[in-house]
């Protein structure tokens, strides 16, 4: 899910197979529904083939910490925004209708695009993707 509201990538502990430059992780997560913290598992860097249907599927690799019992998976837009990325959450009849981070293309460097999806039945914004495998040792 999408979270504006977060400042780090949480991710469920079964992501650390595909991790790379992975070490425990110092986090300190607060529940929003009580007075609890969630301690982070692992920090590291996780590769990911974005899927949607702006082609070619782009490839990111963000900076993500792991958490045990995690609810769901948080994917927070913050370092993005900050590193000039646009966050669009559009209407289905705006523009091209698809919600997104957008980067424009800069001096060398193609623009680019992460579609999300808005899901009708649960709500809130998505990002679907694929894991790509490890290639470095844990």
């Amino acid at each position: 899910m999408v979270d504006t509201g977060a400042n780090a990538i949480l991710m469920y502990t079964s992501a650390e197979d595909s991790m790379t430059n992975m070490k425990d992780s110092n986090l300190s997560i607060q529940v929003a529904d009580s007075d609890t913290n969630m301690p982070g598992s692992k920090d590291g860097i996780l590769h990911m083939l974005i899927l949607g249907p702006v082609k070619p599927s782009p490839i990111i690799s963000p900076k993500v910490t792991t958490v045990r019992n995690l609810h769901r998976e948080l994917f927070s837009v913050d370092g993005y925004f900050l590193d000039g990325f646009n966050i669009l959450l559009k209407q289905p009849t705006y523009e091209d209708g698809i919600p997104q981070m957008h980067k424009p293309a800069s001096k060398g460097n193609k623009a680019i695009t992460i579609p999300f999806r808005y899901d009708y039945q649960n709500s809130g914004f998505w990002m679907d993707y694929l894991l790509l495998p490890s290639h470095n040792s844990k």
